[in-house]
This record gives structure tokens, C-alpha cells and sequence, in this order.
């Protein structure tokens, strides 16, 4: 009777695997490839001959990987949405209406950004602030936080996912070039501390994560690194939209005379809805559900592997 592998942690499936009599026996697949297993590694060889093979703990680390697992996380207060697809998972961030005091470049700044930018406090109120927080495998098994963070902006808050959503007028938030393939509205994270990646326990690296990004968005300087890298920063393509948003100094006044005309502004439409953001970002990042159901499939993996190794001659 073959070994009941769905109950063996990874070791001890390996060793049931290696005990069960496939070890060094050759399996011919219907397309011509070759599996055997020697010692602790499967090996697949290609109809041309080529050759490839990968330690069954690393196997099973990568099939693993294709299915994020959250088992063990809370996610924190204000992630009112999760989804996951394969090896990535985004969390839906929701924060309030409520009055910000920002570090934004000032008008007399002879630098526009970087080294040698002159900033000022400013105080402005938001409308309530979307995040999507983006979690990919970064190394077999290990999710962590991406570069492919997005912020929007809504009058209300999320009901449903097929709420839709509007481009933030801050800086640092990027606006990408149409059909680039780059996330809608990104935040940009050149100095995010990334502490949170030392951490071992999921749970911690990942609401670590989540604080790491608000941080950076919201308490890093403000200025015009996005007008000179990207294009375009969401904040000079919203001045347009509604004089009281026109200028940094225009929105303090407004924001002191009225803290919710934030809600009144007519923002700029991005004409998605938060699930048509959320299929958007899967797709940018290849998420996917890898189909594992073969040896075909298996052999895939371990050809993905660099470089080949040539393993010993399986016994007849």
C-alpha cells in the first residue's frame, strides 16, 4: 500500500517517498521525459537528454509557494479586504477622513527632490485613503511586501468591492504611462524601511509590512521625485479638477476652513472598480495558480532550475 503522503510534513514526506520503492527507479512519462529519485533529489531527464534535478525538500518548498499560506496572520486594524492568487496577496487598507501634517517640499526649494530639498509642515485633510498592500514569494515559502504598492482616494467608504476608486492627489503617488503595464497610482517606496524582511514569524513581517508602507507614504517628504522619474505624480495631475485643491497652499486654507471639503472635491475617476484594481495587479505580477497535477508539471519545476545537475545512472 503507498504511503498516505497528504499527512508527512515536508521531511517526513520526503523519506516516505524515498522508502515507498521509487528511489532510483526510472518512470518513462507518455511525452518521453524521465523521473527518478536518488538519495534526497528527483531528477528529470528530457527526451533530448537533458538533465536537471532538485532536492525534494526544495520541491516541496515551491509547490508550497504556489499557494500563499496565511495561516497564523491577523491581519491589522484598518485591512478591511484580503485576497489572495497563487503566490501573491493583497491587502485592501481603509483609513478615514482626518487631517494629515505633511512634510511637502517647499516653494522656495531650489532642489525638487533629493539631496538638498527644502520642505515645510503642511496641514491638509485627506478623504478616506485606500492602500493596496501587495505581498508576493520573494524566496521559496517566503511572502513579503513587493514594490507594487498602490493609493487611491473615495468620497465614501468601501460597501463592496465593486466600489470604484479615484486617483490620489499627493505626491509621491506616480502616475505610469497608459498601457505600461505599472500599477495605476504607485506609492513610491525608494527609502521604505524594510526591517520587517528580518522577521521570521509571517505574522509579524507582514502587519510589519503594512505599518512600513503607511509610514512611508504618509511621513516620508513630499516632493517632485514622481514629476521627474515617472512623468507625473497624481497631485499636479489633480490641481485641475477643483481650485481648492490648486495648490498645497490653497488646500491648507480650504482644509482649515472646512476639513470635510475634501469629501465635496470631484476627484479624478479611474474608472475601476476595486476588483478590476485588484485582477489589474494580479496580472502585472504573472499571479497564478500553477496547474501541479502531473509529473509533466513536476518536471516543469525542476527544469526551471539553474544550472542543471547530472545525477548518477539509475538503476536498471
Amino acid at each position: 500500500m503507498p504511503p498516505k503522503l497528504a499527512f508527512h510534513p515536508i521531511k517526513q514526506l520526503a523519506s516516505a517517498l524515498r522508502h515507498s520503492g521509487a528511489e532510483r527507479k526510472r518512470t518513462i512519462m507518455n511525452n518521453g521525459h524521465e523521473l527518478y529519485f536518488d538519495g534526497d533529489s528527483l531528477y528529470a531527464v528530457t527526451p533530448e537528454g537533458n538533465c536537471r534535478s532538485m532536492p525534494l525538500e526544495l520541491l516541496f518548498d515551491k509547490i508550497a509557494m504556489s499557494n500563499a499560506s496565511l495561516n497564523g496572520v491577523i491581519p491589522p486594524k484598518g485591512v478591511i479586504r484580503e485576497w489572495t492568487l497563487g503566490n501573491a496577496v493583497i491587502w485592501l487598507y481603509e483609513r478615514e477622513p482626518q487631517p494629515y501634517n505633511f512634510k511637502w517640499i517647499a516653494s522656495d526649494s531650489a532642489a525638487r527632490f533629493g539631496r538638498g530639498t527644502k520642505y515645510r509642515e503642511v496641514s491638509i485633510t485627506l478623504r478616506y485613503l485606500l492602500v493596496f498592500a501587495v505581498f508576493a514569494c520573494v524566496a521559496p515559502g517566503r511572502l513579503s511586501l513587493t514594490v507594487a504598492n498602490e493609493a487611491f482616494f473615495r468620497n465614501r467608504p468601501v460597501t463592496n468591492p465593486d466600489d470604484e476608486v479615484c486617483f490620489p492627489a499627493l505626491l509621491n503617488c506616480s502616475k505610469f504611462p497608459a498601457g505600461s503595464g505599472r500599477p495605476l497610482s504607485w506609492i513610491c517606496t525608494q527609502y521604505l524601511d524594510r526591517a520587517f524582511d528580518a522577521e521570521a514569524d509571517l505574522n509579524r513581517r507582514m502587519r510589519g509590512a503594512l505599518k512600513s508602507l503607511l509610514r512611508c507614504l504618509l511621513e516620508s517628504g513630499f516632493n517632485y521625485s514622481s514629476e521627474h522619474h515617472e512623468g507625473a505624480s497624481w497631485f499636479t495631475e489633480s490641481c485641475h479638477v477643483d481650485d481648492r485643491i490648486s495648490t498645497i497652499e490653497k488646500s491648507e486654507a480650504a482644509s482649515k476652513d472646512d476639513p470635510l471639503f475634501v469629501l465635496n472635491v470631484p476627484w479624478l475617476k479611474t474608472g475601476l472598480t476595486i476588483s478590476r484594481v485588484v485582477e489589474r495587479i494580479f496580472k502585472n505580477l504573472n499571479a497564478t495558480r500553477p496547474k501541479i497535477k502531473t509529473a509533466v508539471d513536476v518536471a516543469r519545476i525542476i527544469h526551471s532550475q539553474k544550472p542543471p545537475a547530472r545525477p548518477p545512472d539509475p538503476a536498471p
